[in-house]
């Protein structure tokens, strides 16, 4: 038995400019990211669809299965009752003898076989939608008919021949009521037929869009739920919800560097997300083991100068950059620009250190200045946009000055040194 779930935005979603939040469905409440309780509406009327689970008929014949719905809050209102029709080559369909009902009231799902009905089990969903009311409310179970041969009728051999696959008719807010209805309950596999009729009737349909790239990810098919994300983007550019999921698919297809970039747009759009940041760190974090594992290093200059991922030094850079630099949206966009700037030649300056004890002594002296104009970020609190910028553009403006005025200084200073031993004489 399914119990009814809450569908905020069935009833008309459909004519809305904007897609709606995408929040758990509850009863009375649920948990938040910080762990606070966090109250979510429920409908005024509640109801229950109960089926038997399993029932059995022969070819040529049919049998009534007895639906039940009863009564789980409120006050009694009608639900109309819908089930799955089968491709009239398989010789099975199925209908209700009351097509709508007022919990608590029984009626009938009447099954139908021919005698081409191949001999198997079939899924009939017995799908119930209660539009009236403030937030309308579904419910949805399913019965298993098993079809048993007849003599003279086709033969159980001819099923894997004929491979068809339900027809799944309905209005959109009954389709999508049902495919919301099964992908709160981890049903993705039954929700993508609804899915897929609700998108053949509209295409450019963001919600059912968005849900189709849900149900395909939750199953592990990463690159088509990107394709469906992409599609949702293409409507809403700017769709937090969409570019942190396109991110997730991407990153567990590996493709690190794709997904650092979505989640940094993300956190653009919603820098107050607890789970912005993490996803950002365990990126970084998974882009530099793939650069240890190509290129012999973690932070890859660093650890081929201080010979290992753990020296401190290392360790220094990465809590910088985890606890500092990403997190305000102006140090997130700085990362961004840098990673794509070092790492075009990261790589082939940790390849000439480990092949060059001298050039990596060079390195090390080169970059020890850097190293001790960072730390001077440990001392400090920064707690705003304008304070990372700050001390962002005072720690360039610092390194500019002992990297590039200092050595122009001395120069020119000991250019002047002849020129004055030649007065002296």
């Amino acid at each position: 038995m399914i119990l009814v779930s809450v569908l905020p935005y069935v009833s008309n979603v459909y004519g809305q400019t904007e897609p709606p939040p995408i929040t758990p469905k509850c009863w009375e409440s649920f948990t938040g990211p910080n762990g606070e309780l966090i109250p979510c509406d429920n409908p005024d009327f509640q109801f229950d669809i109960d089926v038997p689970v399993f029932s059995t008929v022969k070819q040529d014949d049919y049998v009534r299965i007895p639906v039940e719905v009863t009564l789980v809050k409120g006050e009694p209102k009608e639900v109309a009752l819908s089930t799955t029709t089968w491709q009239e080559s398989l010789g099975i369909y199925g209908w209700f003898e009351t097509s709508t009902v007022t919990p608590t009231q029984r009626t009938y799902l009447v099954v139908q076989t021919s005698c081409n009905t191949p001999p198997d089990n079939y899924q009939f969903y017995t799908n119930g939608v209660a539009t009236s009311g403030d937030v309308p409310a579904s419910s949805t179970d399913m019965v298993t008919v098993t079809v048993e041969a007849k003599p003279g009728c086709v033969s159980s051999q001819n099923n894997q021949q004929l491979g068809q696959q339900p027809i799944i008719s309905g209005s959109i807010d009954e389709l999508s009521s049902i495919s919301q209805d099964l992908i709160d309950n981890e049903n993705y596999q039954e929700a993508l037929p609804y899915l897929n009729q609700i998108l053949q009737q509209e295409p450019e349909n963001e919600f059912a869009l968005w849900d189709m790239g849900h149900a395909l990810y939750a199953l592990g098919r990463y690159e088509e739920a990107i394709t469906y994300f992409d599609r949702v983007l293409a409507i809403f550019p700017d769709y937090y919800i969409a570019l942190t999921s396109k991110g997730d698919a991407l990153y567990e297809l590996g493709r690190y560097e794709e997904a650092l970039t979505l989640y940094y747009d993300a956190f653009e759009q919603d820098p107050e997300d607890p789970f912005a940041q993490w996803r950002i760190e365990r990126t970084l974090e998974k882009i530099d083991e793939q650069n240890n594992y190509d290129s012999g290093g973690g932070c890859l200059i660093a650890t081929a100068t201080f010979g290992s991922e753990l020296a401190p030094q290392v360790q220094f850079l990465r809590e910088i950059r985890d606890n500092t630099v990403i997190t305000t949206a102006s140090g997130t966009s700085f990362m961004t620009a840098f990673n794509s700037f070092y790492y075009s030649f990261s790589p082939t300056v940790a390849d000439l250190e480990r092949q060059s004890p001298v050039f990596k002594e060079t390195v090390k002296v080169a970059i020890t200045p850097l190293l001790s104009s960072l730390s001077l970020l440990q001392y400090v609190d920064i707690d705003s946009e304008a304070e990372i910028l700050g001390y962002g553009i005072g720690i360039i403006l610092l390194n500019m000055g002992m990297y590039f005025v200092a050595p122009i200084m001395l120069v020119h200073k000991v250019k002047k040194i002849p020129k004055l031993l030649t007065r002296e004489k």
